[in-house]
Parts: C-alpha cells; sequence; structure tokens
C-alpha cells in the first residue's frame, strides 16, 4: 500500500504526536536495521529512556530514502 502511495503520503501527519507516517516506518522497522550492539549503543545514548531512543532514530532514519524504507518494511527479518 505504501509503495503505491503518492509521495506526499510519507510526509502526511500520522497518529503519533509530531511524527510523519515516515517517523513511525522509521520507527517500527527499527529492529530489522539495528544490529543488538547499535542498539544498545543508541540506548545507552538516550540515557536508556526508550521514549528519547525512538524519537532520535525516528528523526534520523525518516530521511531514509522511500525505497529503503519500503525494502527494510519488507524484511524477512521483521517477519519472523
Amino acid at each position: 500500500m505504501l509503495a503505491a502511495a503518492p509521495a506526499e503520503t510519507w510526509d502526511a501527519p500520522s497518529l503519533c504526536e509530531n511524527w510523519q507516517v515516515r517517523h513511525v516506518i522509521a520507527h517500527v522497522t527499527m529492529p530489522a536495521r539495528l544490529a543488538p550492539a547499535q542498539f544498545d549503543a543508541e540506548m545507552a545514548a538516550s540515557g536508556e529512556d526508550f521514549t528519547v531512543l525512538s524519537d532520535t532514530i525516528a528523526a534520523r532514519d525518516a530521511s531514509l530514502p522511500v525505497s529503503d524504507q519500503l525494502d527494510v518494511l519488507r524484511s524477512r527479518s521483521l517477519h519472523e
């Protein structure tokens, strides 16, 4: 559905405060993109606050190309 959606869909507001659709996808796909060691380092950098971690990663990774985000969303590791 997202692959067929108009480009502006990715910039539409989501139900998550201050997040666009692209931020939600970046958040949902976080487990497929971050190795455990990287997750641990990011968590430590966020002061062990998962909300801070989520906001930081969503803000950073929302800028990834849509094609990359779609590839990760389809990733087998997310669906096992």
